[in-house]
């Protein structure tokens, strides 16, 4: 085993631990198990508000049906223990990808360590026991596949990417953030006119687009995704914009500055010298970054990129940190 996948492992393990110590308290929790019992039981998607007063028959999305079924029968087979490991696994899945993404660019655990915790201590905003935990876990493993293509040039990982996002339109309709990662991936291997990868990226944004149409609600899930902001009401405190002075809120700003300053002190030699592909990061980190301080939910997502960018950047690290965990 490589020393990278181990110290990824430590990672995963250590968050997953601290997940599974956490009780189930999401304020959905029991409309998703409800939901995905009532799909169980009668064997068809639910498309329609069956349980409120006010609204009842109203359509609405379906984006989740599947993350819903997937809960409720975790909680059929394993109750509350069951949705433990669910969150438990789920959050020890996306840092294990969030390590292994930051210790591509440095394999010194005592650089990459910084960012890689940051991102996991914001990350908790999002734990709540529904299927955005899926997205959670699901973000950086696309993450990390197009970082191996396009810094490592091992194009075969795009091949896990279609699969991936048939399964994460059905789970949770955030999958949209993704389509968005592997779009700048394809765009900047244009403009960088990479022969190795220019051509399998934008194979891959295609055949992601067209994996994300087997959903029940086909190419609507990506318009809807696409008007999400004017869709939300203003009472969600999860969807406004994030509160740079809350503890996740100072972390990301702290991550972002960081990132800002390295950026202009390093200049664009030296973002080539330690991560080669200079116009990628701008092209990943502005949009994260705007979505995060836009929907604070997505706050995650945002530091998920910064982290290999931060890590990257710290001095040399073979001057400051014996290399034990290469």
């Amino acid at each position: 085993m490589r020393g990278t996948t181990f110290t990824a492992m430590m990672f995963a393990a250590t968050a997953a631990a601290f997940a599974l110590l956490q009780a189930p308290s999401d304020s959905d929790l029991f409309w998703h198990l409800q939901s995905g019992e009532w799909m169980l039981d009668h064997g068809q998607i639910l498309d329609r508000d069956l349980w409120s007063f006010t609204r009842t028959g109203t359509s609405y999305t379906v984006g989740a049906w599947l993350g819903q079924v997937v809960l409720a029968v975790v909680y059929r087979m394993g109750d509350w223990v069951g949705i433990d490991l669910l969150r438990a696994a789920l959050v020890g899945t996306a840092s294990f990808f969030v390590a292994r993404i930051t210790l591509r660019v440095q394999p010194h655990v005592g650089w990459a360590a910084i960012p890689v915790l940051a991102t996991i201590l914001v990350s908790r905003m999002v734990w709540g026991d529904r299927p955005q935990l899926f997205t959670l876990a699901l973000f950086p493993i696309v993450l990390d596949q197009l970082m191996a293509t396009r810094l490592e040039g091992r194009v075969g990982r795009l091949l896990l990417l279609p699969p991936l996002f048939v399964l994460w339109a059905n789970l949770h309709n955030a999958f949209v953030i993704g389509l968005v990662a592997v779009a700048v991936f394809a765009v900047e291997s244009v403009i960088a006119r990479d022969v190795r990868t220019r051509r399998p990226l934008l194979i891959a944004l295609v055949a992601c687009v067209a994996a994300t149409q087997l959903n029940p609600a086909g190419g609507g899930a990506i318009r809807r995704a696409a008007a999400y902001g004017a869709l939300l009401p203003g009472w969600i405190v999860e969807d406004r914009p994030l509160d740079v002075l809350s503890g996740a809120g100072m972390v990301f700003a702290l991550l972002l500055l960081t990132t800002l300053g390295a950026a202009l002190i390093r200049g664009r030699d030296g973002i080539v010298a330690r991560l080669g592909a200079p116009f990628l990061w701008p092209g990943l980190i502005a949009p994260f970054a705007v979505l995060a301080l836009a929907i604070q939910r997505e706050t995650p997502y945002a530091c998920m990129v910064l982290s290999p960018f931060v890590a990257a950047m710290v001095p040399v690290p073979e001057v400051y940190w014996p290399a034990i965990f290469v």
